[in-house]
Protein backbone atom coordinates (compact mmCIF):
# COMPACT_ATOMS: atom_id res chain seq x y z
CA UNK A 1 0.00 0.00 0.00
CA UNK A 2 1.59 3.73 -1.20
CA UNK A 3 0.32 6.55 0.90
CA UNK A 4 1.15 9.89 -0.83
CA UNK A 5 1.86 12.29 1.38
CA UNK A 6 2.35 15.12 -1.47
CA UNK A 7 -0.51 17.79 -1.19
CA UNK A 8 -0.49 20.94 -2.61
CA UNK A 9 -3.64 22.07 -0.43
CA UNK A 10 -1.21 21.82 2.92
CA UNK A 11 1.25 24.19 1.90
CA UNK A 12 0.28 27.94 3.20
CA UNK A 13 0.30 31.23 2.38
CA UNK A 14 -0.68 33.60 5.05
CA UNK A 15 -1.23 37.08 5.14
CA UNK A 16 -5.03 37.12 4.94
CA UNK A 17 -6.97 40.27 5.57
CA UNK A 18 -8.54 39.28 8.52
CA UNK A 19 -5.13 38.57 10.46
CA UNK A 20 -4.92 39.61 13.61
CA UNK A 21 -2.93 40.08 17.30
CA UNK A 22 -5.45 40.73 19.92
CA UNK A 23 -4.92 41.03 23.31
CA UNK A 24 -6.94 41.25 26.99
CA UNK A 25 -6.05 41.27 30.27
CA UNK A 26 -4.68 38.16 32.27
CA UNK A 27 -6.64 35.76 33.80
CA UNK A 28 -9.19 36.51 30.78
CA UNK A 29 -10.37 33.06 29.06
CA UNK A 30 -9.48 32.83 25.43
CA UNK A 31 -12.03 31.02 23.47
CA UNK A 32 -11.04 27.49 22.66
CA UNK A 33 -10.82 26.65 18.83
CA UNK A 34 -11.48 29.66 16.54
CA UNK A 35 -14.47 31.31 18.03
CA UNK A 36 -15.06 34.95 17.82
CA UNK A 37 -13.25 36.17 20.29
CA UNK A 38 -15.76 38.89 23.06
CA UNK A 39 -14.58 41.80 25.11
CA UNK A 40 -12.22 41.97 26.76
CA UNK A 41 -9.94 41.06 24.01
CA UNK A 42 -9.16 43.95 21.72
CA UNK A 43 -7.40 44.02 18.49
CA UNK A 44 -4.08 45.84 17.77
CA UNK A 45 -5.20 47.39 14.86
CA UNK A 46 -2.98 47.27 11.40
CA UNK A 47 0.10 45.33 11.23
CA UNK A 48 3.11 46.55 8.98
CA UNK A 49 3.81 44.26 5.59
CA UNK A 50 6.12 42.21 7.92
CA UNK A 51 3.81 39.82 9.34
CA UNK A 52 3.55 38.09 12.19
CA UNK A 53 6.90 35.94 13.01
CA UNK A 54 6.92 32.85 15.20
CA UNK A 55 10.08 31.59 17.09
CA UNK A 56 10.88 28.66 19.24
CA UNK A 57 13.97 28.42 20.08
CA UNK A 58 15.75 25.69 22.27
CA UNK A 59 18.97 24.94 24.18
CA UNK A 60 20.37 21.66 24.17
CA UNK A 61 23.34 19.81 25.67
CA UNK A 62 24.41 16.98 24.20
CA UNK A 63 25.60 14.13 26.62
CA UNK A 64 28.77 11.97 25.66
CA UNK A 65 29.73 8.60 27.16
CA UNK A 66 33.05 7.32 28.33
CA UNK A 67 32.71 4.43 26.29
CA UNK A 68 33.40 5.13 22.40
CA UNK A 69 32.84 8.99 22.69
CA UNK A 70 29.77 8.60 21.45
CA UNK A 71 26.36 10.73 22.03
CA UNK A 72 24.05 9.12 23.93
CA UNK A 73 21.31 11.92 24.61
CA UNK A 74 20.88 15.12 24.20
CA UNK A 75 18.66 16.50 26.89
CA UNK A 76 16.98 20.33 26.12
CA UNK A 77 17.52 22.95 29.11
CA UNK A 78 15.68 25.76 27.85
CA UNK A 79 12.75 26.46 26.06
CA UNK A 80 12.04 30.05 24.54
CA UNK A 81 9.05 30.61 22.58
CA UNK A 82 8.38 34.58 21.16
CA UNK A 83 6.33 36.16 18.34
CA UNK A 84 6.87 39.52 16.70
CA UNK A 85 4.68 42.22 15.07
CA UNK A 86 4.37 45.81 14.28
CA UNK A 87 1.60 47.98 14.93
CA UNK A 88 1.31 50.40 12.29
CA UNK A 89 -1.74 52.49 14.38
CA UNK A 90 -0.98 54.71 17.10
CA UNK A 91 -3.60 54.17 20.29
CA UNK A 92 -3.78 54.29 23.75
CA UNK A 93 -3.87 50.09 23.45
CA UNK A 94 -0.48 50.06 21.18
CA UNK A 95 0.51 52.90 24.05
CA UNK A 96 -0.16 51.10 26.69
CA UNK A 97 1.62 47.89 25.06
CA UNK A 98 4.90 50.10 24.88
CA UNK A 99 4.49 51.57 28.03
CA UNK A 100 2.75 49.07 30.58
CA UNK A 101 0.47 50.41 32.89
CA UNK A 102 -0.59 53.82 30.95
CA UNK A 103 -3.63 54.87 30.73
CA UNK A 104 -4.72 58.04 28.99
CA UNK A 105 -7.00 60.92 30.53
CA UNK A 106 -8.67 63.30 29.35
CA UNK A 107 -6.44 66.81 29.49
CA UNK A 108 -8.95 69.73 29.94
CA UNK A 109 -12.52 70.16 28.18
CA UNK A 110 -10.61 69.55 25.14
CA UNK A 111 -9.92 65.93 22.59
CA UNK A 112 -6.45 65.74 24.66
CA UNK A 113 -5.75 62.76 26.03
CA UNK A 114 -2.71 62.16 27.91
CA UNK A 115 -0.52 61.98 31.15
CA UNK A 116 2.34 60.77 32.67
CA UNK A 117 4.25 57.29 31.47
CA UNK A 118 5.05 54.85 34.56
CA UNK A 119 8.39 53.20 35.30
CA UNK A 120 8.13 49.75 33.28
CA UNK A 121 6.58 46.98 34.78
CA UNK A 122 5.60 43.33 34.30
CA UNK A 123 2.64 43.32 32.26
CA UNK A 124 1.35 40.03 31.49
CA UNK A 125 -1.66 39.38 29.29
CA UNK A 126 -3.80 36.78 27.10
CA UNK A 127 -2.87 36.86 23.33
CA UNK A 128 -4.61 35.84 19.97
CA UNK A 129 -2.36 35.36 17.10
CA UNK A 130 -5.34 34.61 14.54
CA UNK A 131 -3.62 34.23 10.72
CA UNK A 132 -5.19 33.35 7.57
CA UNK A 133 -4.48 31.39 4.86
CA UNK A 134 -4.34 33.26 1.26
CA UNK A 135 -2.92 29.97 -0.90
CA UNK A 136 -5.96 28.44 0.62
CA UNK A 137 -9.08 29.97 1.54
CA UNK A 138 -10.90 28.92 4.26
CA UNK A 139 -7.65 27.43 6.03
CA UNK A 140 -6.17 29.57 9.32
CA UNK A 141 -5.04 29.09 12.26
CA UNK A 142 -5.17 30.12 15.77
CA UNK A 143 -2.42 30.47 18.52
CA UNK A 144 -3.60 31.19 22.54
CA UNK A 145 -1.45 32.30 24.69
CA UNK A 146 -2.59 32.35 28.15
CA UNK A 147 0.57 34.26 29.78
CA UNK A 148 2.70 36.61 27.37
CA UNK A 149 4.79 39.55 28.14
CA UNK A 150 6.48 42.21 25.78
CA UNK A 151 9.87 41.79 26.09
CA UNK A 152 11.40 43.98 23.73
CA UNK A 153 9.97 46.80 22.10
CA UNK A 154 11.45 48.86 18.42
CA UNK A 155 12.81 51.84 17.89
CA UNK A 156 10.72 54.58 16.97
CA UNK A 157 11.69 56.37 13.96
CA UNK A 158 9.70 59.86 13.19
CA UNK A 159 10.33 61.65 10.55
CA UNK A 160 9.36 62.57 6.53
CA UNK A 161 8.79 59.36 4.42
CA UNK A 162 8.70 57.01 7.19
CA UNK A 163 5.49 55.43 8.75
CA UNK A 164 5.69 55.30 12.74
CA UNK A 165 6.01 52.09 13.82
CA UNK A 166 5.45 49.91 16.97
CA UNK A 167 7.79 46.84 16.98
CA UNK A 168 6.87 44.38 19.78
CA UNK A 169 8.54 41.18 20.75
CA UNK A 170 6.26 39.00 23.26
CA UNK A 171 7.58 35.90 25.05
CA UNK A 172 5.70 33.15 25.65
CA UNK A 173 6.04 32.79 29.94
CA UNK A 174 5.76 29.11 31.06
CA UNK A 175 6.40 28.06 27.27
CA UNK A 176 2.74 27.39 27.09
CA UNK A 177 0.25 27.93 24.16
CA UNK A 178 -2.62 26.58 22.18
CA UNK A 179 -3.30 26.28 18.67
CA UNK A 180 -6.17 25.54 16.76
CA UNK A 181 -6.95 25.54 13.10
CA UNK A 182 -9.34 24.08 10.54
CA UNK A 183 -6.59 22.25 8.52
CA UNK A 184 -4.60 20.80 11.19
CA UNK A 185 -6.76 17.38 10.95
CA UNK A 186 -4.64 14.49 11.36
CA UNK A 187 -6.10 12.46 9.15
CA UNK A 188 -5.75 14.50 6.70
Amino acid sequence: MSVNALDATNIEIYGGDDDAVLVAPIGTTAPAGIAAPTAPFKNVGWLSEDGISWDDATDKVTITAHQGGVEVIEVTTKVTRTFKFQCLEETALVLGLRYPGFTPAQVGSGQVYGGEVPTPGTDRRVWIIDTYSISNPGHRVRKVVPIGQVSTVGTLVMKRGAVKVYEFEVKVMEGKFFIYGTNLNPAG
